[in-house]
């Protein structure tokens, strides 16, 4: 019995050493040739994750862009929290479409936006200053959370809230939001007799925690991690129907039916509605606009059209109509883009989402994407008369 305990200790403690060997030689020669998958997540006791703070590296899972994150854990330079005299601050809230890795920074909308705007009359001479506060997969309380924490804090004149309905809506509650194994999870709110009540219940163990700071520190590390992911993808490509895209529901396009939807929009309004008030009370405008997926924005017609057959719809706006209702109902501006984006890609036949190195027409916005957005964005910001342009209206500056 003794020299069976001793061998299988012996054979227990080969094997751990043979493994920390490998990984240690793996590590050497990721680093010899200069490998890596940075992932750039980090725990966020509030909202479950946020981007490291002082992160750098390479993205190239889609697109290729280098990615920088401030002191804060945004993607964005560093920002002095007093805002300078004779300038104008917009904060700009959101998720991936914000965040925008797949881009470089001087190419997202809202770095574009800064530029256009600049001779917009509402800005009245001042100087305009953007400020990033968008991460990957927030959901609308994790946005509404992050005003709370860090936007207030920075005096903004104007707050944008970038919303993408088609995984928004969803990610607003807990019952509908899909599997996400492959990040932290994050904090919701649910609605109890009428009032907004968060539920910090979500669960970030220690040994999570743990994988991603050995993640942060060891090229072996993220070498394992990014097998993990495409073999996730892999099965995810493998299991949905490619003309919908990978992880986004149909169901966002149709008046919810189900307890879980319905419970999901009448959250999603209280929540844009609450914003709306923190955004008045800091002494601001609170705008929110809406980011096509890549299917309502197909440059060929007909492929849309097939999907709305396949969907039940005539269109696929209702997302944005809704959103437009809520904003009337609550006194904010909101800029739906997806029709006149519509419109854009199917005269020029360009397509604004999709990469070289991934597939035209799936996934985030391209560098076009991103300028046509700024673009259309711009001129309805420059000559919104919520903002004092009044009957002054000026071209964006080009």
């Amino acid at each position: 019995m003794k020299t069976f305990v001793f061998r299988s200790l012996m054979l227990g403690g080969l094997l751990v050493s043979s493994i920390f060997a490998a990984l240690v030689v793996c590590e050497g020669l990721l680093r010899v040739f200069d490998v890596s998958y940075p992932v750039f997540d980090d725990y966020d006791e509030m909202r479950g994750v946020r981007l490291r703070p002082g992160k750098q590296g390479w993205y190239r899972a889609e697109g290729e862009a280098f990615l920088s994150i401030n002191s804060l854990g945004y993607r964005d330079h560093e920002h002095d929290r007093r805002k300078p005299g004779n300038t104008f601050r917009i904060a700009v809230l959101g998720d991936s479409y914000v965040e925008a890795r797949q881009v470089s920074l001087e190419d997202t909308f809202w770095y574009r936006l800064g530029h256009l705007l600049q001779s917009c009359p509402f800005l009245d001479g001042k100087q305009i200053e953007m400020l990033n506060f968008g991460v990957g997969g927030y959901n609308t309380s994790q946005q509404y959370l992050t005003l709370q924490k860090d936007v207030q804090g920075f005096s903004p004149d104007l707050v944008l809230l970038a919303m993408f309905p088609a995984n928004d809506i969803e990610g607003n509650s807990a019952e509908l939001q899909k599997d996400s194994a492959w990040r932290m999870p994050g904090p919701t709110h649910t609605l109890v007799d009428g009032e907004l009540v968060l539920d910090g219940s979500f669960s970030n163990s220690r040994w999570r925690r743990l994988l991603y700071t050995m993640i942060h520190h060891s090229r072996a590390f993220e070498l394992i991690n990014e097998t993990r992911r495409m073999i996730r993808m892999w099965t995810w490509r493998s299991s949905e129907p490619n003309e919908i895209e990978i992880g986004l529901s149909s169901e966002i396009y149709l008046p919810p039916t189900s307890p879980e939807w319905q419970a999901a929009w009448r959250v999603t309004e209280a929540l844009l509605a609450e914003m709306n008030g923190l955004v008045q009370r800091m002494g601001a405008r609170f705008v929110v606009t809406t980011i096509p997926r890549a299917i309502e924005v197909e440059p060929v017609g007909d492929r849309r059209r097939r999907i709305e057959a396949l969907v039940g719809v005539d269109d696929l706006l209702y997302p944005d109509e809704r959103i437009a209702e809520m904003g009337s109902e609550s006194g904010f501006s909101t800029y739906p883009m997806t029709r006149e984006l519509q419109v854009i890609a199917e005269q020029r036949m360009v397509y604004m989402h999709g990469f070289g190195n991934t597939r035209l027409g799936f996934g985030h916005f391209n560098e076009k994407g991103h300028e046509l957005v700024a673009e259309l964005l711009a001129t309805k910001l420059c000559n919104s008369p919520d903002l004092g342009t009044g009957d002054r209206r000026m071209a964006v500056s080009r």
